[in-house]
């Protein structure tokens, strides 16, 4: 591996943790995230902010992380999160489940420093696992059934 693929998973590593500190060192004093978390800046600072929302909202979080990609001034990462939900995310009150996530992120290095970053994370899941949906009643045999003439309609009468 490279100093770059290092780096990559460094930071996210540092991301789930809280490790600012880590952070700080890797990133170049111009980086720009590309999809930063609602609400928060783009530069050093918003990512730094990422990893205390992170590092609060979620304990037993573990991060395994696969190089896709290693080529010149770019790296793309593959990752599996997990995590306990234990504070609030996002608005979402800490609800004691487990989240899974899974998503990739692209790095871009200049004199071995992250520049820049696109993130895309697969966050449906996430939500539907600390906001369950309402469970509805049970729909009865004939409403989800289609009619087959004189086989299905007589089963379900």
């Amino acid at each position: 591996m490279s100093r770059q693929s290092d780096a990559a998973q460094a930071v996210l590593a540092a991301l789930a943790s809280g490790a600012v500190d880590v952070l700080d060192n890797l990133h170049a004093p111009d980086y720009v995230d590309h999809s930063p978390l609602p609400g928060h800046s783009t530069d050093v600072c918003g990512l730094r902010e990422r990893a205390m929302v992170l590092s609060s909202a979620f304990y037993d979080t573990r991060v395994r992380s696969d190089v896709l990609v290693d080529h010149g001034d770019t790296v793309v990462c593959s990752t599996r999160t997990t995590g306990v939900h234990k504070g609030c995310f996002l608005g979402i009150p800490a609800s004691g489940r487990r989240i899974e996530m899974v998503g990739i992120t692209v790095f871009r290095f200049v004199d071995d420093l992250v520049t820049e970053t696109w993130s895309s994370f697969e966050v449906q899941g996430i939500f539907d696992r600390l906001i369950p949906a309402p469970r509805s009643a049970p729909m009865p045999f004939a409403a989800v059934a289609p009619a087959v003439p004189g086989q299905l309609a007589a089963v379900a009468s």
